[in-house]
């Protein structure tokens, strides 16, 4: 690296610093041209460049001659980056919750002040948003990171664990360094048997997806608890990934010929829901009649529903809501690394915000 190129990139890195850690605040009044020249002793062309490269960034705006200043959101404080572990929408692990968050995440962004820049490929380091990432996050261009899933694809000596900044992601439990926005099973659990239980329904059978046994016990106790039955054969696991399966499992569950159907049915996988009510309609089964109907969904959702089954869910503008309070949190000292925060089930109408399909262009 030449010298003023070298001389340009320490000149950055410590006014970046400098508004990162102090004494810059937002909104403070940085050096001039002259006496940044005389503090770094570098050319006055050496100062431009750097200048230019914090205002890009978002670190700072010109006030013609009044002088430079700190943004007043300045990315450090304000972009908070949702991190995907593949690719893209077209990769074959992409999921509904993901689809549904990213477009949650453009709202986010469009709306501003704070921002929600999202990247791609974290898992493989194989798309070049992955590599935008890394800069960001090595030029403090990012308050914070919200990663999709658990990042269990991170070693210790990754640049998004080494590198000073609050991490929180969607798991059940946290990591080591990293808070945990739980979706909040026991919630979703007790709300859909309670809706099964006000509409009179006992007999409880379950299309589940990539379910944990740990998740099934829970279901079979709480519907013991309520002295519901369930039986084991009423609990079809079908992949999501192919989810014609789920397709034959509710046609199985509710044909005719079975002596013994479940009158209420929880599809706990939204990968499944459609499949599952062809096979309802497959065994001539009538929702709200026959059965009752609880179907797993992202919210907010961009398809009305037409059947008369209900949705529960999560809001996944509660889920970046509590990611980025939680990072501020952790950036104030006011959390753990360790920290746990919970995200409650809700049904469709619970939420306030319209279809994100009317919302994102």
């Amino acid at each position: 690296m030449s010298r003023p190129q070298s001389k340009q990139v320490e000149i950055l890195a410590e006014l970046r610093r400098r508004m990162v850690a102090g004494p810059y605040a937002p909104g403070a009044q940085l050096p001039t041209r002259s006496e940044l020249e005389r503090s770094f002793q570098a050319s006055r062309m050496t100062v431009q460049r750097v200048l230019d490269q914090l205002t890009a960034d978002g670190f700072v705006y010109a006030r013609g001659r009044l002088g430079t200043f700190v943004s007043k959101h300045p990315p450090h404080l304000s972009r908070y980056g949702l991190v995907f572990p593949f690719r893209n929408n077209q990769d074959a692990n992409w999921s509904r919750f993901w689809e549904v968050l990213q477009q949650v995440a453009k709202q986010a962004d469009a709306a501003g002040p704070q921002r929600v820049p999202f990247y791609y490929g974290a898992e493989f380091k194989d798309h070049e948003s992955y590599f935008r990432l890394v800069e960001d996050v090595e030029s403090s261009r990012l308050a914070g990171l919200i990663f999709a899933t658990g990042p269990i694809y991170l070693t210790p000596d990754s640049i998004l664990m080494t590198a000073p900044v609050p991490r929180v992601a969607v798991m059940d439990r946290p990591m080591p360094g990293i808070a945990a926005l739980a979706l909040d099973h026991d919630s979703y659990i007790r709300r859909a048997l309670d809706h099964f239980q006000a509409c009179g329904r006992s007999r409880i059978g379950f299309v589940l997806g990539t379910h944990s046994e740990a998740f099934r016990q829970k279901l079979y106790a709480a519907v013991a608890a309520r002295g519901m039955q369930t039986q084991r054969h009423w609990t079809q696991l079908v992949s999501p990934r192919f989810g014609i399966g789920a397709r034959n499992a509710a046609h199985l569950l509710l044909h005719p010929d079975q002596h013994l159907r479940p009158d209420g049915l929880l599809i706990a996988d939204d990968h499944l829901n459609e499949h599952a009510l062809a096979g309802l309609a497959d065994a001539g089964a009538v929702i709200g009649q026959d059965l009752d109907v609880v179907l797993h969904g992202n919210f907010p959702s961009a398809t009305p529903l037409a059947v008369p089954a209900k949705r529960l869910g999560y809001d996944l503008h509660a889920v970046l809501e509590e990611g980025r309070a939680l990072i501020d949190a952790l950036r104030a000292g006011r959390a753990a690394a360790d920290s746990t925060v919970r995200i409650p089930a809700v049904f469709e109408e619970e939420t306030t915000r319209p279809a994100w399909s009317a919302q994102v262009a």
